[in-house]
């Protein structure tokens, strides 16, 4: 037995008393104060007197959510500004009394009020800020920008259609990912990983190709190795000041994202000494029922270690990826940081953080695989197996940045920012291939079975180092520019898979079959350069500003790709030799032949890419009502890739360039002080990325997939509408409507290869054209300390393609017109917010539905693969205490919401007879993927010091 082995069960048994009884006392002590507050409301009022009314700041007139108001007579009658921006205080005996008005950085001021008899007294306070003098030297209170009030400023403040969450909002939410955070926003929706949890954004119903990320602005590469978009679970919640969805493009943005572009702007430096530390610690509940994992693997392919042309054998490989034992999946997650102005002159901030989280993650799931074919005549899909199978998922997530700015005077300032995030997933995979499903064959005495094992290691990396100046040269004229060093890079040691036949008993000598073994390493490295000049005016009461600049890019990408099968061992005789499914018995001697490991194949190539982008935009206000922003941007792409193919090889080297002009024009009219009109339109591309144009070849489980060299980009037409109507606190609401026009639309079609002309293979491909409209509704409601927090999006998209047809004469090619992959056509979410200012209380249920949408493309009409409605249900408390600490609890997935997906094709051939498939229930569809993975709790305490 492995040293870290124990009894899964009694420990199963032990974490779930224990998770039983802290729920049990949680929920008493809801039901305490439920009842408490029930006969306060219901018993009779005793005579009192009710002093109600508001507190703003004296200069913008803004409510200041969390001032305080006491009574000098008696501390214990008092009262915080709730989220609607009033107060209100209850006073029992008659008599006067002076009221006390405090907020952090305002001047306390006092009132006099008599309290004579039962009745209501109304009266306002209007703080103003407090400054203190030393010398040349002026301190006065700055706006936190990690606050719900400055994110709501810069939504409506925006240059363009932007939706923002504040640090306030990260923190109370139920999850720890920003991945996770985005499916709160509207208009967006996730893709999930096989865990269960988010990892990447769909954006008011693009594909995630049509999005793209930045920090703090700035745009980074993507580890992953296929693709240019950036896995967002990288990224722990606890780093951001702020997220930012940007839905609408302004000359001075790059012009690839159409759906929108996720800005994560990182924690700054407070203006005081401040100090953040959290620890918690949870499970999952799959988890704790079954998680395994291996006890390392084998970092570098023989190929890396030996010359590039040394034929491997079984004897080069560690066996230790399969050597399985159970291990403790206690979850764990730490957050600090430390940041202050440092000098005396406050003109040097600093801030460190660091966020660390390691966690277990299991999944259940059933998986009907498909055949590469259909029967005629009614084109009736065809399935070869039935998989059963059980994930276990050791994530390991690190976050770290360091954000340093020194300001020399009030014109001229330097930032320096250094990031670096890392996700480690260790996953083991254990599949039962039967058949007969889930009620038949599934271990020793119930018939042969097939069992199949996974290990599987992957490190994803970004590195990113950004230093920026900000000059005002003069009244009117300001320059700033940054230059960004970037690196993402993917490691996947040892990506090991086998498979063997079990029969009916353990004496049944196992069929062995081929052991494949992968190693695969890529890197995208980005050397880029900003440059931005801005030319201001004043007009009277118009303002005008005239900018112009632009970025290049040099990005270099690399990858390499070890592949190696070997054959089950065969003795003298031809027999198999007696094997058993144990800890420590997969070696060398189970296997024969091999594989040279060669970087000789067109998955491994070098690629480079360079872009150099100019733009010139105008900004002008009118009239303090109207604010246009237009212009155009220019963007040369250059592309170029090579391979290590033969030079008869098709495709084996290339290169594409191409030259785009990109107007748009951003109208904004503000109706009222707080009511905006807006109207956008912009044109934007989808650059394919660069391993979709090398003519790389993979074996799929169901379908060959294959690089298109010959592929074009999308270019897109946007068009917005959308009005904004802001409060005084934090009600918002706002109405928008979009349409998207898309030329050269890029999926993962079934087509004709392009590379090797006779054979069908999946891969990148372009369509002729697609459309996109879509209805935006976003609603935040505050009533005192109860609130709500909802949106809801309406998108109807359209593409048409070829599809393959199976009827009475042949196969045949027909046209489809479907929605595009991944755009569900209803979005919604709706948290039910509980907001205690004065006692630090926060409660939230947070709902989020997906509705049906299109996970995969089939070759074939009418048998596309639809997830189903998706629906979850999450919660999360935080409960301050002794001023400086609190304790936070977040629950996700309650309800254990089962991912599913369908065919929509009647299933009476599969629903009984020798067909029957498992878990079919209605009679229209066909269930072919359904997982589950399981609740997910952590609790722990949080730790605040500021001076």
């Amino acid at each position: 037995m492995h040293p870290n082995t124990y009894n899964c069960t009694e420990f199963s048994e032990c974490i779930v008393e224990f998770l039983i009884y802290v729920m049990i006392l949680f929920f008493r002590q809801i039901t305490f104060f439920a009842l408490l507050i029930f006969c306060l409301f219901s018993s009779k009022s005793v005579s009192a007197t009710v002093v109600h009314g508001a507190v703003l700041d004296r200069k913008t007139h803004e409510p200041l959510i969390g001032a305080s108001v006491t009574t000098k007579e008696d501390k214990s009658i008092g009262a915080s500004v709730s989220l609607s921006g009033t107060f209100k205080l209850t006073i029992l005996k008659p008599g006067t009394y002076t009221l006390i008005c405090s907020f952090i950085g305002y001047k306390t001021i006092e009132k006099v009020i008599s309290v004579n008899s039962e009745e209501k007294i109304a009266t306002d306070f209007d703080l103003e800020e407090s400054a203190n003098e030393l010398g040349e030297i002026i301190v006065s209170g700055q706006t936190d920008k990690t606050s719900d009030e400055f994110a709501l400023h810069t939504e409506k403040n925006s240059q363009s259609i932007v939706n923002v969450m504040s640090a306030k909002t990260i923190q109370l939410m139920p999850d720890i990912t920003v991945a996770n955070l985005l499916q709160r926003f509207s208009g967006v929706s996730v893709e999930r990983n096989s865990n269960g949890d988010a990892q990447y954004a769909i954006i008011r119903g693009m594909p995630q190709r049509y999005n793209y990320t930045l920090v703090n602005g700035i745009k980074i590469p993507s580890p992953d190795d296929k693709n240019r978009y950036v896995p967002m679970d990288l990224f722990p919640a606890d780093l951001l000041d702020r997220l930012e969805v940007i839905k609408a493009l302004t000359p001075s943005m790059e012009g690839d994202a159409t759906g929108g572009g996720m800005n994560l702007v990182m924690k700054d430096a407070p203006a005081t000494f401040t100090v953040n530390a959290s620890a918690a610690t949870g499970t999952n509940a799959i988890a704790l029922q079954h998680f395994n994992t291996f006890s390392g693997w084998q970092a570098k392919a023989p190929a890396q270690t030996q010359a590039p042309e040394y034929l491997a054998t079984p004897t080069d490989f560690s066996y230790k990826n399969f050597q399985y034992y159970n291990v403790a999946p206690v979850n764990q997650v730490y957050n600090f940081s430390i940041g202050d102005r440092l000098t005396k002159d406050k003109r040097l901030g600093a801030i460190v953080a660091a966020s660390y989280q390691d966690l277990y993650r299991g999944t259940n799931s059933t998986f009907i695989k498909p055949d590469n074919q259909t029967q005629a005549p009614n084109n009736l899909p065809v399935f070869d197996d039935i998989l059963v199978r059980q994930y276990s998922n050791h994530q390991k997530r690190l976050g770290t940045h360091l954000k340093a700015d020194y300001r020399f005077n009030d014109k001229n300032q330097l930032k320096l920012y250094g990031m670096f995030v890392e996700l480690e997933d260790i996953q083991y995979r254990h599949t039962i291939d039967t058949i007969l499903g889930i009620g038949g064959r599934v271990g020793f005495g119930t018939g042969d079975t097939h069992i199949l094992d996974r290990s599987k290691d992957q490190k994803q990396k970004i590195f990113n180092v950004t230093l920026q100046g900000d000059h005002s040269l003069n009244q009117a004229f300001r320059v700033n520019w940054s230059a960004v060093y970037s690196k993402a890079s993917n490691d996947v040691p040892d990506w090991s898979e086998y498979e063997i036949q079990q029969g009916s008993s353990k004496t049944d000598v196992p069929h062995f079959y081929d052991f494949n073994r992968r190693w695969l390493t890529n890197s995208d490295q980005d050397y880029t350069g900003y440059l931005n000049l801005h030319y201001n005016k004043n007009m009277g009461s118009d303002n005008l500003e005239i900018s112009a600049g632009g970025l290049y890019r040099a990005k270099l990408r690399d990858t390499k790709y070890y592949s190696y099968k070997f054959t089950p061992y065969q003795d003298s005789n031809g027999d198999y030799p007696p094997f058993y499914l144990g800890v420590n018995e997969i070696g060398p001697q189970y296997w024969s032949g091999g594989g040279d490991g060669s970087v000789v194949n067109p998955n491994t190539y070098t690629a480079h890419e360079r872009i150099a982008a100019g733009y010139v935009q105008g900004r002008l206000l009118l009239d303090q009502k109207w604010e246009i922003i237009g212009g155009v941007r220019a963007e040369h792409t250059y592309q170029d890739w090579l391979t290590p193919m033969p030079i008869t090889f098709p495709g084996k080297e290339g290169t594409k360039t191409y030259l785009d002009i990109l107007p748009s024009i951003n109208a904004k009219y503000r109706v009222r002080p707080n009511d905006n009109l807006r109207a956008d339109y912009f044109k934007s591309i989808n650059r394919p990325s660069l391993f979709e144009i090398v003519p790389y070849n993979i074996q799929g489980d169901t379908y060959n997939e294959a690089g298109n060299p010959y592929l074009k980009r999308a270019i897109i037409d946007n068009i917005d509408l959308r009005y904004e109507k802001y409060t005084k606190t934090l009600d918002q609401i706002s109405l928008g409507v979009f349409y998207k026009h898309i030329i050269n639309p890029i999926e993962q079609l079934w087509h004709k290869d392009s590379v090797a002309s006779s054979a069908n293979v999946i891969g990148p491909y372009n369509s002729n054209s697609a459309s996109n409209f879509g209805v935006e509704l976003a609603l935040t409601k505050y009533w005192g300390r109860f609130g709500i927090s909802g949106n809801y999006t309406y998108t109807n998209s359209k593409i048409t393609t070829t599809k393959l047809y199976a009827g009475a004469n042949g196969i045949n090619n027909v046209n489809q017109t479907r929605p595009l992959q991944g755009q569900a056509p209803h979005i919604a979410n709706l948290s039910l917010l509980y907001k205690d200012v004065g006692h630090g209380l926060n409660l939230q249920l947070a709902m989020a539905y997906t509705g049906m949408r299109i996970t995969y493309v089939s070759p074939y009409q009418d048998l596309d693969y639809w997830q189903q409605p998706y629906f979850i249900m999450d919660f999360s408390l935080e409960k301050s205490f002794l001023t400086y600490f609190s304790f936070y609890l977040k629950a996700q997935n309650l309800l254990n919401t089962p991912y599913q997906v369908y065919i929509h094709h009647e299933s009476s051939e599969y629903r009984s007879g020798v067909n029957e498939l498992p878990l079919q229930h209605d009679k229209n569809k066909i269930l072919v993927q359904q997982e589950y993975y399981g609740q997910n709790f952590i609790a722990g305490f949080r730790f605040k010091f500021y001076k």
